[in-house]
Order: structure tokens, then C-alpha cells, then sequence
């Protein structure tokens, strides 16, 4: 599940990655098509399941309102000194967020999938180091030159269910639903 981002923050994060990746650090960065801000991951569904993980979705997200989303802020994870994955935080609607993931996950409790373990982060994923890839000090110079990076904001009014595929060219995603929200 996750929410799309505007065509402006796509943009915005495009040039960022390619700052970022004119660094050679060996990291798989993101299409700027498949930007969004995931909110549940599952991990692998068998198909037949995938019509009633929509209605609890929906089911989940009754009674939302529309709301304003902000992303910005360059961080990494786990820390900057072992940059694994980099992303950019969602500064504005995090709140909101958080409580949808939450409602999401009471809702996918029917269907006996795990909660997360970690606390929910808001972010858009930029782009994750590559196996076998180590620290790179001209990469970390440009995160930290661009980590106050504001890459807009947009108006959130929609949940979707993706199916995702993961090849050597990445992953790609299928809208499997689309939760409008009041």
C-alpha cells in the first residue's frame, strides 16, 4: 500500500538522484515513475488473497479525509556513516500517515499478516546500496550538501494497493486498487 506523490516531487527527487548517483557510488536508485511513499509492505500474496487485502484497505481507510503531504529532509538509514538506503522524510503529514499505516495493519490482523516490527518512518525511498557495495565518501559530501532538500508537496487523496515485481531492471509496480479518500 502507499500513497503517489505529485509529478512536481517526482521531478524534484529526479534531480536529486541524479546528483546523487553522478557520484558513482554503487547504490540501485529509483525510477522517478515509481516514486511513492509506501505506507504497508506484505511482502509476498498468494492472488487469491489479493481481493479481500483491497476490501480491508478500503475498510481501513472509510472516513478519511483528504490531507496535505510535504516531502523533504535527505536522510539514510541505518546512519550516515553506513548509508544502506537513502530517502527523503515526509515533513509535512506524517501524523496522518502513521495513522493510516496503523489502520491498515488492525485491519490486515484478520488475515494474520504481521505488524512491522519497526515504528513507521514516512519517507520516499531515493535509491539502496547495490550487494557487496560499500561506503563512499563522495556520496556522502552530496547528501550532506543536499540533506535540507524540499522536493514539494502535494495533496493526498488516494491509498493504492500495488503488486510489485522485482527483476534485474528493479521493481515495477500494478495498481491493484485505488482508495479514494473523502
Amino acid at each position: 500500500m502507499a500513497v503517489d506523490v505529485s509529478p512536481g516531487i517526482r521531478a524534484s527527487a529526479a534531480r536529486l538522484i541524479n546528483e546523487l548517483e553522478s557520484s558513482g557510488a554503487p547504490y540501485r536508485w529509483c525510477q522517478p515513475e515509481n516514486l511513492h511513499v509506501t505506507l504497508n509492505f506484505l511482502g509476498d500474496v498468494l492472488e487469491q488473497e489479493v481481493p479481500q487485502i483491497c476490501r480491508l484497505v478500503e475498510q481501513a481507510c472509510r472516513d478519511l479525509t483528504s490531507f496535505p503531504l510535504e516531502v523533504g529532509q535527505l536522510d539514510c538509514l541505518p546512519n550516515w556513516e553506513k548509508p544502506r538506503t537513502i530517502w527523503l522524510q515526509v515533513t509535512e503529514g506524517a501524523d496522518r500517515l502513521a495513522d493510516l499505516n496503523d489502520r491498515i495493519a488492525t485491519c490486515l490482523e484478520e488475515m494474520r499478516f504481521p505488524r512491522d516490527r519497526h515504528d513507521y518512518q514516512p519517507h520516499m525511498t531515493l535509491g539502496r546500496i547495490q550487494r557487496g557495495g560499500h561506503r563512499n565518501q563522495s556520496l556522502l559530501d552530496r547528501c550532506r550538501q543536499f540533506q535540507s532538500h524540499v522536493a514539494g508537496g502535494c495533496l493526498v487523496g488516494q491509498v493504492i494497493v500495488y503488486s510489485s515485481f522485482l527483476d534485474r531492471a528493479g521493481p515495477s509496480y500494478t495498481p491493484m486498487s485505488r482508495i479514494d479518500l473523502s
